[in-house]
């Protein structure tokens, strides 16, 4: 049965004190989370009804606004479900407007290209051999960053040491694609939320030191 709840995460809070109003979708322990694109303190939050409280300044303009956005929601959960074609991909892609999902290639390729302009031209080399690399084992340029999960890294780092590459190795591309993760990130290409790297360790081996003679 798939949930739907707005809720305030106060897990994380900004510099200014606020923390974000988002939506959760849960579906057999899979879960979904939307930003309502509204933050604010706790103390103007209302746990049981899921609202902002009457004390805030607009709070029936942002309440109204939220439940729209609600309603919305629900409707494609609904739509989706008489369909028979209900999963939180289908959901993702009926939610999220398309032209914000700008392929990991191509901002891949601009990211590269930014750094060939600043004259990085190590840097620029370095991300490139990660790419490729993710693209010999996901050869797809309509790979997008909310396609690379934490298992979809898993399965990445399995192939690589598969083909006899080691720690170091593997971490250097680890490195490399969560570098351009983290850019796409600030650059708003995609949610936070969808970070796949927080329970995947990238693991150093210290080498050798040569002897010489």
């Amino acid at each position: 049965m798939v949930q739907l709840k707005v809720l305030l995460d106060k897990r994380t809070q900004k510099s200014d004190g606020t923390s974000t109003i988002y939506f959760r979708v849960t579906e057999n322990r899979k879960v979904f989370y939307l930003s309502t694109g509204y933050s604010l303190e706790a103390k103007y939050w209302d746990d049981n009804k899921g609202t902002v409280k009457r004390t805030y300044p607009n709070a029936q303009s942002i309440n109204a606004s939220i439940s729209k956005k609600y309603f919305d929601i629900q409707k494609a959960i609904i739509e989706l479900e008489d369909e028979g074609i209900f999963s939180m991909d289908s959901l993702k892609e009926k939610l999220i407007p398309r032209p914000s999902l700008v392929t990991f290639k191509q901002f891949a390729d601009m990211t590269i290209e930014e750094l060939y302009k600043k004259n990085r031209v190590g840097n620029a080399i370095v991300y490139q051999t990660g790419v490729n690399s993710i693209f010999k084992f996901k050869p797809s340029k309509e790979l997008r960053f909310t396609d690379i999960s934490s298992q979809f890294i898993e399965r990445y780092i399995d192939y690589l040491t598969e083909r006899g590459c080691k720690i170091n190795t593997v971490g250097n591309y680890l490195r490399t694609l969560r570098a351009i993760y983290n850019k796409a990130i600030k650059a708003k290409l995609v949610d936070r939320r969808y970070y796949p790297f927080a329970e995947i360790p990238i693991k150093t081996e210290r080498t050798a030191k040569r002897a010489f003679t």
